[in-house]
């Protein structure tokens, strides 16, 4: 059997939250457990031209905007993000881009962003 790694997405946090604590605890357990399982953090950030984009929307109160929410194409993998250690002190594995083998990577989405699966074409 070959090696299994565990990727969790999920957004790019300057505050904690339970949910990205949960994740945290998870990814180092795996780390732990044996040589089979592997897990690692990949945290994703609006692109700038995206965060302007939704401030300028919200600014002039389009209320007919179709285009609200996340799109996975205006996102980019944050390669340096780091939690605080004031809220994780665990040493995770992150990981620094959405290239996934579909033969080992089990990969899992925050519900708000199931889109992605179909999205970044997880789903084979």
């Amino acid at each position: 059997m070959s090696k299994i790694n565990i990727i969790y997405l999920i957004p790019e946090l300057k505050n904690p939250t339970g949910g990205a604590k949960v994740i945290y605890n998870h990814s180092n357990i795996l780390n732990k457990l044996n040589n089979k399982i592997s897990s690692q953090i990949i945290h994703l950030k609006k692109k700038l031209s995206y965060k302007l984009e939704s401030s300028i929307l919200k600014r002039v109160n389009v209320l007919n905007n179709k285009n609200s929410g996340w799109d996975v194409t205006k996102m980019k993998v944050s390669k340096n993000f780091k939690p605080s250690t004031k809220w994780q002190n665990k040493n995770i594995s992150v990981g620094i881009n959405l290239n996934f083998d579909y033969k080992k990577d089990f990969i899992i989405l925050p519900e708000i962003w199931s889109h992605f699966a179909v999205d970044l074409d997880l789903i084979k």
